[in-house]
């Protein structure tokens, strides 16, 4: 939720605000109000559009106008939140873009979004001459199947990197006093650990004794 306050600050550095509506929908609209609250983002708040409440017909409102909008609505891998109904709704035309910003687990709808989209654009590239466009479709959760027929893009905001990068950084680092791992399974930040030296995991309610 964090990484809505970086797309609005390059949404608003490439003057996407000046032309279009942007709209923040759930955590991310409250997370902008707390930026706000510190003082940041002043330019930006008289020129973002908030999405209230939680009813529906609010955004199908939204998604139905034929004027073009940006909507910025977590949870980014499309597994909570308000990106669902949106996706929903958007996925189904071909002037639409979806475009997911983070890191996509395996077996999440995000990911899934973005092997059924390169699936579809394989197959329609390399389809013979007049034979018919196939239809790709993705189910959310228990609601029925929908069409995925606007454009999928994959940006890479995410700060996540695998074990061999983070060793990577650790290496050309060297850190004298040492480095905290503070978010991480522990089984692969107990790895680390044993792999190089002053690597301190932490976790919930728990110290760290340097």
């Amino acid at each position: 939720i964090g990484r809505s306050a970086e797309i609005i600050s390059i949404l608003s550095h490439y003057g996407v605000l000046d032309r279009w509506p942007v709209w923040l929908d759930g955590s991310a609209r409250d997370i902008f109000n707390i930026h706000t609250f510190s003082g940041a983002f002043l330019k930006e708040k008289n020129m973002l559009k908030m999405v209230k409440g939680d009813r529906e017909a609010h955004r199908l409102n939204i998604v139905q106008d034929r004027q073009p909008c940006v909507i910025i609505a977590p949870s980014g891998m499309m597994h909570g939140g308000w990106s669902q109904f949106y996706a929903r709704h958007l996925l189904p035309d071909k002037k639409n873009l979806v475009v997911l910003t983070c890191f996509q687990i395996p077996g999440l709808p995000g990911h899934s979004l973005l092997k059924i989209a390169h699936d579809r654009d394989v197959f329609n590239r390399f389809r013979f001459a007049g034979k018919r466009e196939k239809i790709f479709r993705i189910k959310f959760g228990e609601d029925r199947f929908v069409p995925v027929l606007s454009q999928v893009r994959h940006h890479h905001f995410s700060s996540h990197m695998s074990s061999d990068d983070l060793e990577k950084m650790i290496e050309r680092m060297n850190p004298r006093l040492g480095i905290l791992l503070t978010h991480g399974e522990k089984s692969g930040m107990e790895f680390i650990q044993n792999k190089h030296k002053n690597i301190f995991p932490t976790y919930v309610g728990e110290g760290v004794k340097i």
